[in-house]
C-alpha cells in the first residue's frame, strides 16, 4: 500500500488497511455520529492477489525505521510530561546512553521544558523504565549498529 500511495502521489499516512477497508457490520467512526458500515456491492468473482501488482510498482526505498524520529517539544505540558520524557529516554537509549546519562538528560529536560516540572522520583522512575525496558529486535539491532561517542560535561 505504501508503494502504491507513493507511486500515485497519495498520502503515505493513509497506506494502512484501516484506511482502505471498512468491514461490513462494523462502525465507521470517521463521522459524528458514527455510521454503520454496509456492503454496497459485491463482485465475488473479482478477486486479486496483492502479489499480482508487485511488478507494476517501483520498490519502496529502504528506511531505517517506519516510525518518525522523536523530537522533544520546547514546552512539555501536563498530560504529556511522562510519555514525552519516556520517549526521550528511549531515544537516548537507542543512541547507546546508560541509565545515569538518561536520567541526567531527563532531569534537565524536566526542569527546562516541563510545565509544571515532575517530581524527581517520577523522573527517576521514567529514566529507569526507559533504560531497562526490553527492546524490540529492530530497536536493539539499530542501537548495536551505531557507534556513538558520548561527551560528559563537568
Amino acid at each position: 500500500m505504501r508503494r502504491l500511495a507513493g507511486h500515485l502521489g497519495g498520502d503515505l499516512g493513509s497506506a494502512e488497511p484501516a484506511h482502505i477497508l471498512r468491514v461490513p457490520g462494523t462502525w465507521n467512526f470517521k463521522y459524528a455520529p458514527p455510521r454503520p458500515v454496509a456492503l454496497a456491492r459485491l463482485e465475488a468473482e473479482a478477486r486479486y492477489n496483492p502479489i499480482d501488482f508487485d511488478s507494476l510498482l517501483p520498490a519502496e526505498p529502504l528506511r531505517e525505521s517506519s516510525e518518525p524520529r522523536f523530537e522533544a517539544p520546547e514546552v512539555i505540558v501536563a498530560g504529556a510530561r511522562n510519555s514525552t520524557l519516556y520517549k526521550l529516554g528511549r531515544a537516548l537509549k537507542s543512541k547507546g546512553l546508560a541509565e545515569p546519562e538518561i536520567l541526567a538528560a531527563l532531569a534537565a529536560a524536566n526542569v527546562g521544558r516541563c510545565r509544571p516540572s515532575l517530581e524527581g522520583r517520577e523522573v527517576r522512575a521514567i529514566a529507569h523504565q526507559a533504560a531497562t525496558q526490553p527492546d524490540r529486535p529492530a530497536f536493539s539491532d539499530r542501537a548495536r549498529r551505531r557507534n556513538f561517542t558520548v561527551e560528559v560535561w563537568p
